[in-house]
């Protein structure tokens, strides 16, 4: 009969033992391994780390998507008879005082006002976009 090393001792033991007699490891030639290599780890790691990051960042607003939230949302106001700030995002003269900024999971619309504050007219996150009430 053949002996072979324990993988978990090193001390040698027969080849059709199921456990070493030494250490009591388990002989483990039936499954070949020990579950996935090291690069299946990383690569599984990488997938259920990679998909949900790109679904957050796939669902994050455009400029134009927060722009539109913003003319709609004056478009409501505006029904219902009040004054609002939020027809200035298609006047040309106030065109230059609004910026997109892009983040990783979120993006925003900003104002820059008379004083010089900026303001976030809008944000979106995930597919929802939440549009200021006062700026």
């Amino acid at each position: 009969m053949p002996l072979v090393d324990c993988s978990a001792c090193g001390k040698q033991i027969a080849d059709d033992a199921a456990a070493c007699p030494h250490c009591g490891a388990s002989a483990g030639r039936s499954g070949g391994g020990h579950g996935l290599p090291v690069w299946g780890k990383l690569l599984l790691f990488l997938l259920l780390f990679a998909i949900p990051v790109g679904i957050l960042i796939a669902t994050k607003p455009s400029e134009a998507d927060l722009r539109q939230a913003v003319r709609d949302r004056g478009m409501e106001l505006q029904a219902k008879g009040m004054m609002n700030p939020f027809a200035l995002i298609d006047t040309p003269a106030y065109a230059g005082r609004f910026t997109y900024h892009n983040y990783l999971f979120a993006s925003e619309l900003k104002f820059t006002r008379d004083d010089e504050k900026v303001v976030t007219v809008a944000s979106g996150q995930m597919g929802s976009i939440t549009v200021a009430e006062r700026w």
